[in-house]
């Protein structure tokens, strides 16, 4: 299983032409050069929690490329190292599970699929706690009859949704209620803390966050 794991994020990742790996330095990799700054007092770190995993999530500083993948290669996706990692504080992961990770973490990534849902989501500490700043929720299946199971999840964050007043929760909301088709691109990562909900609201946990860009290409 470790062996296939490993295999398939070679598959995936591992010789993406055109897919540069941005902001590497050997196998370190800085999310926080692709973040603007502090976001209304709040740091690219957050405050408390996972300050790296906060930070990747801040990245509102778009990627410079863009690697496109479907709706079921990154919802098949899996990584048997960073799965050892669990919900692990990333300072705690092991120097090799970073290491692969980041090979990951630092791309481009854009994908099209049907909108299935749409949610608001609690505090955060990558928001600083701020009940006022909260990601947005999207979940992404490869057809108009997925369910959440087999989806994939990308977010809108407070820091991106500045950047782009359009994405209004309620159009949001309304174009998955129409299971509008759509084009995401935006960071990937992992987020080893949901990983109870494989199966249940996600297929995989790999997901497009931030988003940077949404394109619908129909709805009704």
């Amino acid at each position: 299983m470790r062996r296939t794991a490993i295999m398939l994020v070679f598959l995936l990742f591992g010789n993406m032409s055109g897919a540069v790996k941005q902001g590497m330095v050997g196998t370190v990799y800085n999310p926080r050069q692709f973040s603007t700054g502090d976001f209304e007092g709040c740091p690219p770190e957050g405050l408390g929690g996972d300050q790296y995993l906060n930070t990747l999530k801040n990245r509102d500083v778009p990627p410079e490329s863009y690697k496109f993948m479907s709706i079921n290669e990154l919802c098949v996706f899996t990584s048997d190292i960073a799965s050892q990692m669990g919900a692990r504080n990333r300072q705690n992961w092991t120097k090799a599970a970073r290491s692969e990770i980041a090979k990951i973490e630092s791309r481009g990534i854009v994908t099209e699929g049907f909108l299935i849902a749409c949610a608001q989501m609690g505090v955060e500490s990558c928001n600083c706690g701020d009940r006022t700043k909260r990601d947005y929720h999207l979940t992404i299946g490869s057809s108009d009859m997925s369910t959440k199971a087999e989806s994939m999840i990308a977010e809108v964050s407070p820091r991106t949704l500045r950047q782009h007043p359009s994405w209004d929760l309620k159009v949001l909301k309304r174009l998955a209620k129409q299971k509008a088709l759509v084009r995401i691109s935006g960071w990937a990562m992992w987020d080893g803390e949901n990983g109870a909900l494989i199966g249940k609201t996600r297929s995989t946990l790999l997901e497009i966050h931030p988003i940077h860009k949404i394109e619908v290409k129909n709805s009704r």
